[in-house]
């Protein structure tokens, strides 16, 4: 990113002249160096510390996103629809705190609910009980299809855990499409496992309707018929809203309809005369918010 001020800032108005973002796909989990692309060198602001790059004299802010990595069951139709030891089993062989260990980056820390402050006697994990459920369960080899959108880390995530899954026995196939794409699709009747993001937004109540009420949310797509018909119920009382809310959400994880994985940690460098920083709900860096402090 690269922040621009006017020869008057500091004696007119206190806005910055222009704001300049630039999107480096190839960068995603530091793999690559920064200085093999282009325009690198015109930043004097960044979201990471990106290898290649000595950032040590510039200041640093680092805030937990709100938002989580999810993995969904389809509980309407197919393999894991018909088979709850089968999604029992997938739930307690995967483990977020070894996936956030193995793949690193950004992911920072587990997660198990949509929002942080609700998360409360989360699910012990055990391959013990993901074997037993395993054994129990109707499943033959079948290749679960796990569907998801290019970026985000996502072909990382879906990679790491159709290996993991692949030791226990279970097949996975990953797909990958554009993010319009694939919400295009018949997800319900075409994929057995959805992953991504789930975003939050500044309100808690906002959060939970657009997790479960947005078309663009994967939560949606694969939500049991009991589960929509309680969001039916929703009325116009917003502490009664939310509450239902969190009881689908409760019902969901209870019956292993979805899993959160793992919340990513958000990170601005900066010069010292930038000031204001703060990361918004969606972790995006408030710009209305920046301003320069004059240099002395």
């Amino acid at each position: 990113m690269t922040l621009h001020v006017f020869n008057d800032y500091f004696l007119r108005r206190p806005f910055l002249e222009e704001i300049k973002i630039y999107f480096f796909p190839k960068l995603y989990d530091n793999a690559t160096v920064i200085d093999s692309v282009p325009n690198s060198y015109n930043m004097n602001f960044y979201h990471y510390p990106y290898k290649g790059r000595e950032l040590h004299d510039l200041e640093k802010y680092t805030a937990l996103d709100r938002g989580s990595k999810l993995l969904t069951f389809n509980r309407k139709n197919g393999i894991l629809a018909n088979d709850p030891l089968l999604r029992e089993a997938i739930v307690h062989l995967l483990s977020p705190e070894k996936m956030i260990r193995e793949l690193g980056g950004t992911r920072r820390k587990k997660a198990s609910h949509l929002l942080e402050q609700f998360e409360h006697g989360d699910l012990s994990r055990s391959k013990r009980r993901g074997r037993e459920a395993l054994a129990k369960s109707d499943y033959k080899g079948e290749p679960l299809v796990l569907a998801s959108y290019t970026g985000a880390g996502n072909e990382a995530d879906g990679q790491w855990i159709k290996e993991e899954l692949l030791k226990e026995g279970i097949n996975v196939s990953l797909t990958f499409h554009s993010y319009e794409h694939l919400h295009s699709l018949p997800l319900e009747q075409e994929t057995d496992l959805l992953l991504g993001e789930q975003l939050s937004y500044e309100s808690d109540l906002y959060t939970y309707l657009a997790a479960f009420k947005g078309d663009h949310n994967l939560l949606t797509r694969h939500l049991s018929e009991a589960d929509k018909k309680t969001l039916e119920m929703l009325g116009e009382n917003e502490l009664d809203t939310l509450s239902l809310c969190r009881k689908v959400e409760d019902n969901s994880l209870h019956h292993n309809g979805h899993i959160h994985l793992y919340r990513i940690i958000q990170s601005a460098f900066y010069p010292s005369y930038v000031k204001g920083i703060h990361f918004n709900a969606l972790g995006w860096i408030d710009f209305t918010k920046l301003w320069y402090k004059v240099k002395h």
